[in-house]
């Protein structure tokens, strides 16, 4: 278990993603890996930028709390994990972080776990069947914290108010909550409209830039 309170865990782990600029070798490899990961699995031949910067970012965080909280290999995928298995098995530097020894079962076997302890990670919308659900969730004394991942390029934020919607019903189920917003655009400056984001989202939702190459469409 992460043993810190929701929000303390949330502000440390924003802090973590602030200082977590990727670099162009960074980008290159983790694409690589996705798109292993998927022929590998049967998916689709397509490494998505959400899904690279999701995989660069939880490599991070999990090499960070396991450290941390001093996480035995066989705990991580009971506290910190998700139904997106291309990004489980990606790891930036496999020589210094052991979560890269996790095998697909364990990872599924935890994730089965974590819904059945902690079924508000599914959450349900009214008139679809399938469950929303956030790119990573970390419990922290016995409460679950999700983690939500973005792409934006030149653009911006292209749709503010499908993605306020989304992170405000994590807010409803959810001890705390974080958006990572990969900026692979603007080329450090503002990000376009997401200030309007952020109004729209209010202290609820803490919200993280960071800053990166661009990533390609496929």
């Amino acid at each position: 278990m992460i043993n810190l309170e929701p929000a303390a865990l949330v502000a440390e782990v924003a802090m973590l993603l602030e200082n977590a600029t990727p670099s162009r070798e960074d980008v290159f490899e983790v694409r690589r890996q996705v798109l292993a990961r998927q022929a590998q699995l049967g998916l689709r031949d397509r490494a998505a930028p959400e899904c690279v910067a999701e995989s660069f970012f939880r490599c991070v965080v999990i090499d960070h709390l396991q450290r941390r909280c001093r996480l035995a290999l066989e705990e991580l995928p009971y506290c910190i994990n998700s139904s997106h298995t291309a990004a489980r098995g990606v790891c930036r530097t496999p020589s210094r972080h052991s979560h890269s020894q996790i095998s697909d079962t364990d990872w599924a076997k935890g994730w089965r776990r974590l819904q059945r302890e902690h079924p508000e990670v599914n959450v349900y919308v009214p008139g679809r069947q399938s469950a929303k659900r956030a790119d990573l969730y970390l419990v922290t004394r016995d409460e679950v914290v999700s983690v939500e991942f973005k792409y934006v390029g030149r653009q911006g934020v292209r749709d503010v108010r499908g993605c306020a919607a989304q992170m405000r019903r994590y807010v409803d189920k959810h001890a705390a909550t974080l958006l990572t917003i990969y900026d692979g655009g603007s080329n450090g400056g503002e990000v376009r409209r997401a200030d309007h984001l952020c109004s729209q989202l209010g202290p609820a939702v803490r919200v993280v830039i960071v800053p990166g190459p661009s990533l390609p469409a496929r």
